[in-house]
């Protein structure tokens, strides 16, 4: 296997060299970003893949196909993460290149046709130039080697590498998994522990301002000071679970990645942007002038 990996490198022009390099480590990444995501896989919270897939077919040419897949949410979403890691080691060992850039494209496409559909300027969603970086590598790929060469199963190296990439993919999620329950359990103990402690006051938030906080679960969120009282919310967009910032100058909540924005004043509601749900309600209480995760 390692004899193929040098092999696949050195074939390669030091520009598709490069890029192959950022696709494979950015997919790898992708899969472990979903598999320490303690929400991906959780019904019913705003990074839940379910939840994400049914945002995306309000206005997608592929809706059909996303009513489908939000039908078995959970089974889609193990199946993504494992996709993630196998295209992306596949990529960087070198491993039924072709396969895994048809793969990566295939992924981006659809993703093209749902996550960043609505996104204006089209510029600002990355799975349209991730659609275009696999399609150069592939056919680059295609390319050298003229042909799909299905594994040869009776060849043992390409037996072991074939199980190589599943046995990293599967590893991947469960070490990801393994990582989340760890992290969410050490983060459940402290907010047992801090269950008494203030988390801000209302006295240091002016009208009209926001200051990060943290929920029970570590997740990030913002509290909003209007003159009817502070509310809570979520820092997760409703869109791609992308983290939003607040702008001081709106007074709004906006979404670097895609362009989504919410109003805090009227219970975070979509403005603008790809999102269609407001942002998630973290559930505080206010004792004088502490302000408490309820």
């Amino acid at each position: 296997m390692f004899k193929q990996m040098k092999s696949s490198w050195g074939s390669h022009s030091f520009t598709i060299s490069l890029l192959r390099l950022w696709l494979g480590i950015t997919w790898v990444y992708a899969g472990w970003y979903k598999a320490t995501d303690p929400q991906f896989l959780t019904p019913n919270t705003s990074g839940y893949i379910g939840t994400q897939l049914a945002n995306y077919q309000l206005n997608s040419p592929i809706s059909f196909l996303l009513r489908h897949m939000v039908e078995r949410a959970g089974i889609v979403g193990l199946f993504v993460m494992l996709s993630e890691f196998a295209i992306g080691f596949a990529t960087l060992t070198g491993f039924m290149l072709v396969y895994a850039s048809i793969g990566g494209l295939l992924m981006s496409a659809t993703l093209w046709l749902s996550a960043s559909w609505s996104v204006k300027p089209y510029f600002l969603g990355s799975d349209t130039a991730y659609v275009v970086m696999w399609a150069v590598l592939l056919g680059s790929v295609f390319k050298s080697s003229r042909r799909l060469k299905l594994p040869n199963f009776s060849d043992r190296r390409e037996v072991i590498s074939l199980a190589s990439i599943a046995g990293l993919s599967i590893l991947g999620v469960v070490a990801g998994k393994a990582f989340t329950r760890k992290a969410q359990s050490t983060q459940q103990s402290q907010s047992t522990s801090n269950s008494s402690q203030a988390i801000a006051k209302v006295s240091d938030i002016a009208v009209g301002k926001a200051i990060h906080i943290k929920d029970a679960q570590g997740a990030p969120g913002y509290i909003f000071r209007t003159n009817a009282g502070v509310f809570a919310y979520s820092a997760i967009c409703t869109h791609q679970g992308c983290s939003v910032n607040f702008n001081s100058g709106t007074k709004h909540f906006q979404c670097p990645c895609h362009g989504a924005e919410f109003d805090p004043s009227n219970g975070a509601k979509v403005l603008a942007g790809p999102a269609r749900s407001p942002l998630a309600k973290i559930k505080i209480k206010v004792n004088g002038d502490d302000i408490f995760l309820a």
